[in-house]
């Protein structure tokens, strides 16, 4: 379950992005912090296939005019 947090005009979601993304119908910035591959294994699930979790987080992005991972 996702946390939705308002904070003046901007809204924060904290949880899986993969639950999160497909509800949004656009976003000005999306700003996460993605499972890489020095992820221990088992921390999270898909953190065995990070590009691939990568991969099918990018297909879930609606319209954004900036997303930054760091």
């Amino acid at each position: 379950m996702a946390e939705r947090v308002e904070i003046g005009d901007a809204v924060l979601y904290r949880g899986d992005c993969l639950d999160i993304l497909p509800d949004l119908l656009m976003a000005d910035v999306i700003l996460t912090d993605p499972v890489w591959p020095n992820c221990p294994p088992g921390l999270l699930p898909g953190s065995d296939d990070p590009c691939g979790l990568w991969r099918r987080t990018m297909a879930c992005l609606p319209p954004v005019a900036r997303l930054i991972a760091i």
